[in-house]
This record gives C-alpha cells, sequence and structure tokens, in this order.
C-alpha cells in the first residue's frame, strides 16, 4: 500500500506527512538556495534566479551576482525573513526602506508617500499575507480554486478512510418482566412460564483485519439471568448465565485480500497527494502573478520617469520659440507646433501615470493590501540583464517529475488501477468461512456461572462455509469494463500530457531566446538613441548661421524632435524588453515545475520536498485498440494485468 503511493508520486510518504500531522496552520520558510541543495534532488543544475529570497546573514552578492545590470557597482545588502532589503537593491539611496541618510533627511509626508518594495518583499508578503493564493487571470486577480483548507480536508478524509479497520465496541444491557395469559407455551408441547424475569448484559469487540476477515469475541448470554416467581423445579432459581462466543469470518474470493482491502485507504492517500500538488501548483501560480505584477510596475514606473524627464525639454523648447517669436525669427504656428508637442508629452505622461496606479492597484491585490495603504509602491529591483543557457532535454526531466499537471495524472493512473483491482474483485462470488467457538457456564450466581464457563467443559464449535452470488454477474462484469477503459483513457491522456509538456518547454525556451536577442537590439538602440538626442541637441543649441530666407533653427528643432521621441521609446522598450525577458524565465521555471526552488521558497507541506526521480517508464500502457468487441475476456485481462505490472 505504502510503496504504491511512493512510486507513484515519487515523494518520501513518511517523512513529509508526519511533519504535517499536527499542523493547523499554513508555514512558510524561506530560505537560500545552499539549504535546499541537501534536501531537493535536482535532474539539471538549474540557473541563478535574477532575484534570491536569502535566509539571514546572507549577502545579496552571494545570493545571486547577476541580480541586476548595475549589481556590481552596488555594495552588498543582506536580505533578512521578515526584512526588507537594503542598500544594493535600491537605486536611489544606500539606505534601507522608510529611512532616510543623513544627508538627505525627507519630510514626514515623502516618507509616507512612497514605499520601496522589493521583488523579495513581495513574494514573500503574498504568501504571508493569506492562506488562499492570489492569481492574475487577464488582468483580473481572483483566489484561486484549491486553498490549503482543501489540503487539510483531504489529510482530515484520510485519516477517515483509516477508521475502515478501526475495532468496534458494542454492549448492550436489557431487563424484561413477563407476565402471560394461561396456555402460552413456548414452542409445541412446550408450556410457557405464564410470570418470568430476564435481564442481560451483553458486551463484543469486533476487529476487522486487513486481509478482509474480521474476528470477534462476544460475551452474549441469553438470557443471563432468569427469575421464575410461580417454578416448583429443584434447579436453579434464579439462573445465571454465562457465554463467551469467539467466532472469524474470513471471505474466500470476494473481498479476499490485502490488496483490495487496503485499496480505500490508499485512493485516499493519493487523493490527499493530489490536493497537496494541487495547492503546489496554486502557490507557482501565485509567485508567478505576483512576479508578473512586479516587473509591470517596474515597467510603468521607467515609463513615466522617462516622460517626466522629457517634459521639462519641451517646455524649454516653448520658452525659446517664444522668445524667437518676439524676436520675430519664427511664426506663431511654430510656437504652437511647439506647443502641441509639450501638451502631447503632457497627455502621455498622464496616461502612464494612470496605467501605473492600475498596475500598483493589482500588485496591492495580490499581496492583500489595501489601495492605499503604506503610501505608493516602488519597485525597486532591477531585474537581471544576464543571458542563462537553457537545457529543454534537462527540463523535461524536470518537468516529468516537479509539474503538479503531470504528476497529478501519474497519480490518477494509479487511482485507476486500484479502481480496476477493486472491480476485478468484485466479479467474484460471495464465498465466506466461518467459525465459531462458544464456552457456556450455568450457576445459580453469576459467579458460578463465569467460573463454569472459564473451565470450558461445556463448549460450542461451529465450521461453515456460505456462499451467495447474483446470476450472470452483469453488473459487475460491466463495472470492471468500464474500469479497464477508464484506465487505458488515464494513460493516452498522461502520454498526451508528457507530449504537450515537451513542445511547452521547447516553446519557452525559445521565447527566452528571443526575448534576450530583443533585449539586445533595444539596448543598442537606445545607445543610438542616446548619441542621436545628443547631436540633435547641440545642433539645435548651436544653429548654423541664418542665410537667405532659410532658419536652419526649424528642422534643426524637428530633428531634435524625433530624436527625444526615439530615445524615449527606446528606453521604454529596454525596460519592456528586460522584464519581459525576466518574466519568460519565470514562466519557463514554472513550466517545468521548480518555480518554488527557483526562488528558494520552502513550503512545509510541499508534496516531493524530499522528492526522488518518477520511473520514466510509467506509461502502463501502449497505444492499443479499445473496442470491446475485438478483445477476447482472456486477452483484455491479460493486457491490463501486464500493463498494471510496470
Amino acid at each position: 500500500m505504502l510503496m504504491l503511493v511512493i512510486i507513484v508520486s515519487g515523494c518520501h510518504w513518511t517523512d513529509r506527512w508526519a511533519k504535517r500531522r499536527d499542523q493547523t496552520s499554513m508555514h512558510y520558510v524561506l530560505s537560500s538556495n545552499q539549504a535546499l541543495d541537501s534536501q531537493t534532488v535536482q535532474s539539471t543544475p538549474l540557473p541563478e534566479p535574477p532575484v534570491q529570497l536569502a535566509s539571514a546573514n546572507t549577502t545579496t552578492k552571494d545570493v545571486a551576482p547577476e541580480m541586476s545590470a548595475t549589481a556590481s557597482e552596488s555594495p552588498s545588502a543582506e536580505i533578512s525573513l521578515g526584512t526588507t532589503p537594503q542598500n544594493g537593491l535600491s537605486p536611489k539611496n544606500e539606505t534601507s526602506p522608510g529611512e532616510t541618510s543623513q544627508g538627505d533627511q525627507e519630510s514626514p509626508s515623502a516618507i509616507a508617500a512612497d514605499r520601496e518594495l522589493s521583488l523579495h518583499e513581495a513574494i514573500e508578503t503574498s504568501l504571508q499575507q493569506s492562506r488562499i493564493a492570489r492569481v492574475a487571470d487577464a488582468g483580473q486577480v481572483t483566489a484561486s480554486g484549491t486553498t490549503f483548507y482543501d489540503v487539510e480536508a483531504s489529510e482530515a478524509r484520510m485519516q477517515a478512510a483509516l477508521a475502515a479497520f478501526d475495532s468496534q465496541f458494542e454492549s448492550q444491557f436489557y431487563s424484561n418482566e413477563f407476565n402471560n395469559p394461561p396456555n402460552a407455551f413456548f414452542g409445541p408441547g412446550l408450556t410457557e412460564p405464564l410470570q418470568r424475569d430476564e435481564r442481560a448484559l451483553t458486551a463484543s469487540l469486533t476487529k476487522p483485519l486487513r486481509n478482509g476477515g474480521s474476528v470477534q469475541a462476544a460475551y452474549n448470554p441469553n438470557p443471563g439471568y432468569l427469575f421464575l416467581p410461580d417454578s416448583t423445579s429443584s434447579g436453579f432459581n434464579p439462573t445465571y448465565a454465562s457465554e463467551l462466543a469467539l467466532s472469524l469470518r474470513q471471505p474466500l474470493l470476494r473481498g479476499a485480500g490485502t490488496q483490495v482491502n487496503m485499496a480505500p485507504i490508499q485512493i485516499a492517500r493519493i487523493e490527499m497527494e493530489q490536493s497537496a500538488w494541487d495547492f503546489k501548483g496554486s502557490l507557482m501560480e501565485s509567485v508567478r502573478s505576483v512576479t508578473e505584477a512586479f516587473w509591470d510596475l517596474y515597467q510603468a514606473q521607467v515609463a513615466v520617469e522617462e516622460y517626466r524627464k522629457v517634459i521639462p525639454i519641451l517646455e524649454e523648447i516653448v520658452r525659446i520659440q517664444r522668445e524667437s517669436l518676439a524676436a520675430k525669427l519664427v511664426i506663431q504656428a511654430d510656437v504652437a507646433k511647439a506647443r502641441a508637442q509639450l501638451h502631447e508629452y503632457q497627455q502621455e505622461y498622464i496616461r502612464l501615470q494612470s496605467e501605473r496606479v492600475s498596475r500598483e492597484l493589482r500588485l496591492r491585490n495580490l499581496l492583500k493590501l489595501s489601495p492605499g495603504a503604506g503610501g505608493t509602491l516602488v519597485a525597486i529591483t532591477e531585474p537581471t540583464d544576464q543571458k542563462i543557457q537553457v537545457d529543454p532535454q534537462g527540463a523535461y526531466f524536470q518537468a516529468i517529475d516537479n509539474r503538479p499537471d503531470v504528476v497529478q495524472r501519474r497519480l490518477e493512473i494509479g487511482l485507476r488501477r486500484l479502481e480496476l483491482l477493486v472491480r476485478n474483485n468484485q466479479r467474484k462470488p460471495n464465498l465466506d468461512f466461518t467459525a465459531l467457538y462458544r464456552m457456556n457456564g450455568l450457576g445459580e450466581n453469576l459467579g458460578d456461572a463465569i467460573e463454569q464457563m472459564a473451565t470450558a467443559d461445556f463448549s460450542d464449535l461451529q465450521l461453515g462455509i456460505t456462499m451467495s452470488m447474483p446470476v450472470g454477474l452483469r453488473q459487475a462484469k460491466a463495472l470492471a469494463q468500464e474500469a479497464r477503459v477508464n484506465l487505458v483513457r488515464d494513460s493516452e491522456l498522461l502520454q498526451q500530457q508528457i507530449f504537450s509538456v515537451s513542445h511547452e518547454i521547447s516553446e519557452s525556451a525559445q521565447r527566452i531566446e528571443y526575448a534576450y536577442q530583443e533585449y539586445e537590439q533595444a539596448k543598442l538602440q537606445l545607445e543610438a538613441a542616446d548619441e542621436w538626442a545628443r547631436g540633435a541637441k547641440l545642433r539645435y543649441q548651436n544653429p548654423a548661421p541664418d542665410s537667405g530666407d532659410n532658419n536652419w533653427m526649424l528642422p534643426y528643432l524637428d530633428d531634435y524632435y524625433r530624436a527625444i521621441r526615439s530615445r524615449t521609446d527606446a528606453a521604454i522598450a529596454v525596460a519592456g524588453t528586460l522584464t519581459n525577458y525576466n518574466f519568460e524565465i519565470v514562466q519557463f521555471e514554472e513550466i517545468k515545475g521548480t518555480l518554488l526552488d527557483f526562488f528558494a521558497i520552502y513550503y512545509l507541506g510541499d508534496p516531493c520536498r524530499q522528492s526522488i526521480a518518477l520511473p520514466k517508464d510509467a506509461e502502463p500502457v501502449i497505444m492499443s485498440p479499445l473496442h470491446r468487441d475485438l478483445w477476447t475476456n482472456d486477452e483484455f485481462e491479460s493486457f491490463v494485468e501486464t500493463a498494471t505490472q510496470h
């Protein structure tokens, strides 16, 4: 029973669930990758994540050397559990969030206005704020369908399934006083006493056995006390009787065997395993959603900042054009053109601010923070610009071992095998062996009766076999046939799931590669746009002497406008492509099922925290015809038996 769960799920059952047996609330422990290396078996080395969730006394430099493009220029920082990152993650100053340096004191209103938030803090907050995982779907934040409460409920159902083999104790006491009319009788020719008193105390203890049988020890005198008020007999009056019966009932065909009778417990345990994998999948979705929302906020901040830097330049151009109009160097239309350019950027600046607020609110929703609490959130973690090497083949085997949907499908195969085992057993008739050994005692008091019973001088022995079965067994055969087809169907679905995983991994690896190439081109575009903007600015500030009717200042201004637009778009594109590259890495880890390990998130309820690799040949069936008329009973049973032995 236990080995089946281990083989199917690929996890060490005893150690893992022993930690959770008395767990009443969900606990998360964020630890470093070094601490996890001794607990988790990785198929291939994982690339360093953009941001590590480090344990106390671990510096940022040690955790993730490539955390940001400017990490080598920033001092190292310590990230402790439950604290915010300091120094190295902040692009503005070298103080921790909420603090200011002595040389740059901020007002209380400024401190309340902004709250610097690292990716580490965002993920940690989302995991600690609620026992219900939140995920983002099409821009809307919803609660995940699977929660930690579902895991606890499935564990309770497993404990309930274990109760099938609990001993059953029964006891009864009754007292009767009979006063019958004349001529009443016990049976033919036996006159019944008109008046009698009866009392009895019975008790029994029944223990179900794992092989399907049951044993019972019962003290069951009937009655234990008998008194005849009008008796003229010389026997005991009152009479005390005692009886101890030991019985055994053992199925020989239907319901016989440890595997059949332990199947409900195995099913409950596999379902509990599935629930744990479900919740792990929800956690990964939540972490991915938080990461996506964080990078979206970071990108929006960059866009707002780029436009904020451009607007003063355009205001200065408007001022210059007005002075030029006063000097009759330009006409009113040229001033209007400059003002139109300014208002266009201001309008876009307002739109970007609105978009930034929307993205911040989505992140707050994922973190379970109220809309206005704690001031404006500022994403301070820089995305990594380090190129990672992706191993699709190694990722494929990691996905088979760690992806919740794949492992759940394999667990479903285990459930179908158990179902087929039970259904095949139900095709057999009920044939039970029964045995009864009874010791009797009689006396004028209860002590004498029990003493006589204990000598076993007066004992009964009964052996027998009972049999019953429906003629034809049509229902049992139909249910067994259904179980066979379900097993083959789920096996084919598992193969399709694994095949789809290979395509998902290949597609994700390609997206990572092209995302990085796109980022490199955006970076080159920004370098060229910077050079263009510098040259256009110098040419605009130092125009050629006016010759004739040609005012060279106007085309220089048009070129400067185009350079500003190109440089602004390029800077935003660099941030967008870089954050997209980082998010593609996160998605790749989610596809592999290793996203929690990637961010060094240690979830105590992880169903595969001490995992071993699942057998790669776990597919129990091959492509075979499923039409019932193409199979004889023996051929189909042989096929299924071979499949279930894998």
